[in-house]
């Protein structure tokens, strides 16, 4: 089956829209948003920039490895593999790049220790953040049998979004058109 919670596959009856993944989304952007009221604007570039994107360049990654692997796989928009190949190494560049000079830094001596403290904070972000997916994985994808009870909230919080937001799961919705024709 797939990789993210049942309630994050949702789209929505009328448009075809995930609209319960891009609520999720906007909650927790208001919820970086508020945390920026407690860190500079610096800070927050760095902590933004470290945790999207290594997850934009795997998606990059991950969509060139199909292409190669998989393709006759109907994709909407046809690219030549050079375009995600240019992006995928940009957002590599861009992730890296603050890792090295990090790195220059304390092999040169540290000069400014807060800087220092505030970029190994970071960087570990986007790794912890990476981690808590498995869990999270292992609970509600894989169905691990010892955790029933956070299955059964899952599963209700899955109906209910599906009734507040009327959405059906994408293999529902694609068999609920074909009826209605």
């Amino acid at each position: 089956m797939g990789h993210v919670p049942k309630m994050c596959g949702l789209l929505s009856v009328t448009s075809s829209f995930p609209v319960v993944a891009v609520t999720l989304m906007a909650l927790l952007s208001c919820c970086y948003v508020v945390l920026i009221g407690f860190v500079d604007l610096e800070t927050w570039m760095i902590f933004a920039t470290n945790v999207n994107l290594p997850f934009v360049a795997l998606s990059a990654f991950s969509l060139i490895y199909m292409r190669i692997n998989k393709p006759e796989i109907q994709r909407p928009l046809k690219l030549p593999l050079i375009v995600p190949t240019i992006f995928a190494g940009m957002c590599t560049i861009l992730f890296i790049t603050p890792i090295f000079t990090l790195l220059l830094d304390v092999t040169n001596g540290i000069k400014d220790n807060k800087r220092v403290q505030k970029y190994v904070g970071f960087l570990a972000g986007p790794a912890l953040l990476g981690l808590t997916g498995i869990p999270i994985y292992r609970i509600l994808i894989r169905g691990d049998k010892s955790h029933r009870c956070i299955r059964l909230v899952h599963d209700k919080l899955t109906l209910l979004a599906q009734k507040v937001f009327v959405a059906l799961p994408e293999g529902a919705l694609m068999k609920n058109k074909r009826h209605s024709r």
